[in-house]
């Protein structure tokens, strides 16, 4: 690969704000699904709560979604 210096992992400084760049963005996309992530395990939730509750009662108080869902 031409952006490698000699026989280490060294990189030309050309590609390195490149792949800082994409690391970057990478840790953006996935904090972005780790927080759809749990908005879809948080609706799951209350939706299967709300199926298996006999009607009128009041559902159980639960743990935020930041404790329950690691």
């Amino acid at each position: 690969m031409p952006c490698f210096v000699g026989d280490g992992p060294e990189l030309e400084a050309c590609v390195v704000d490149h792949l800082r760049a994409q690391l970057d963005d990478l840790d953006a996309r996935i904090a972005h699904l780790q927080h759809a992530r749990t908005s879809l395990v948080d609706l799951l939730t209350a939706s299967q709560r709300v199926h298996l509750e006999p009607t009128g009662a009041t559902p159980a108080p639960s743990a935020p979604a930041s404790i329950t869902h690691a």
